[in-house]
């Protein structure tokens, strides 16, 4: 009886990236769950009810904060940011993006693994990312400081905290709809490592 061998190919999502992801969503899920608690606490349920809140979100933050900068070393030193930021030459592709997503083209623009769509987004989430770091940060260790330099109170700087909360959970629920909108195979990739089963032989 022959031997099944197994097909030895590059994983499409690398372990670390695979591992930086999902800290990255554990922590954005109970960032946005204790997040909303601390803002309408009469409306959601939280474990420890607001001093548990203030202990998962400021654990959360911290980790996150420590997931990012590792992510951000980790994607310069191995190139993997050319992989999937968004640059000049994408913007021609969006129109089409838009054609492919509404079912008027069959032709899904790519540039490597990722459509212009994907790429705006993850590089987006950086910048708002470093934004939402400097606002809870200032908001947790800066209480009642007015940022005068800005023309703008810790009102507002709350304010501006919230809504970028409100703008990764948008996103983020577009991000898993058009995962699951592509089939499996990005889920696959980032839970296996492999976009594609791995088909063994005879």
């Amino acid at each position: 009886m022959a031997e099944k061998a197994v097909v030895q190919r590059k994983p499409d999502q690398p372990l670390a990236i695979r591992i930086m992801h999902w800290i990255h969503a554990l922590c954005m899920v109970l960032l946005a769950w204790s997040g909303m608690y601390i803002h309408y606490p009469g409306d959601l349920w939280f474990p420890g009810a607001m001093n548990g809140a203030r202990y998962v979100h400021f654990l959360a933050m911290y980790v996150v904060t420590m997931n990012l900068i590792v992510k951000v070393y980790h994607a310069l030193v191995t190139g993997y940011y050319k992989q999937i930021w968004f640059y000049l030459r994408h913007t021609k592709d969006l129109v089409p993006l838009v054609k492919y997503y509404l079912w008027f083209s069959d032709v899904e623009p790519k540039d490597g693994h990722l459509n212009p769509g994907q790429r705006l987004t993850y590089s987006m989430w950086l910048f708002l990312m470093i934004f939402e770091a400097i606002t809870g940060y200032a908001l947790y260790m800066l209480p009642g400081f007015e940022w005068a330099r800005f023309g703008a109170s810790l009102y507002w700087v709350r304010v501006g905290h919230f809504l970028g909360c409100w703008l990764f959970i948008i996103t983020t629920g577009i991000h898993v709809y058009l995962s699951f909108y592509h089939g499996l195979d990005l889920m696959r990739g980032m839970i296996t490592g492999y976009e594609q089963p791995i088909r063994k032989k005879a």
